[in-house]
């Protein structure tokens, strides 16, 4: 899911006065990772939320604030990203130790060939 998210995000690149000029191919790893890092933190979100879109919104919109804005310049994007990036860790983590339901199997509604069927 990370890979699409990219590269929607790409064009902000050249749109937002904010990340103009930033790309580089020192900053593009770090911008995968943190695509990859914020689309499990806002599905965690928006699971542990009853499925709220509302509120993973708002979180990216806190999230833009700090790290794509001016107000989120320099340093203070770098630590905003880094939280989001070291919070996937454990989140994903959690999610492979979650046990899954089995997939339903589904019962045998005809008799084997050959075989009757019990009166």
């Amino acid at each position: 899911m990370a890979i699409p998210w990219a590269l929607w995000h790409l064009p902000t690149f050249f749109l937002d006065s904010g990340y103009r000029g930033t790309l580089s191919p020192l900053v593009l790893p770090g911008f995968v990772l943190g695509i990859f890092a914020g689309s499990i933190v806002l599905t965690w979100i928006y699971e542990g939320a009853g499925s709220s879109v509302l509120l993973a919104a708002l979180w990216h919109t806190a999230f833009n604030l700090g790290s794509a804005s001016q107000a989120g310049e320099g340093a203070i994007a770098v630590v905003v990203t880094g939280f989001v990036i070291a919070s996937a860790f454990p989140i994903a983590r959690r999610w492979q130790r979650t046990e899954r339901p089995a997939p339903p199997r589904l019962a045998a509604t005809e008799p084997a060939l050959g075989r009757r069927r019990p009166s």
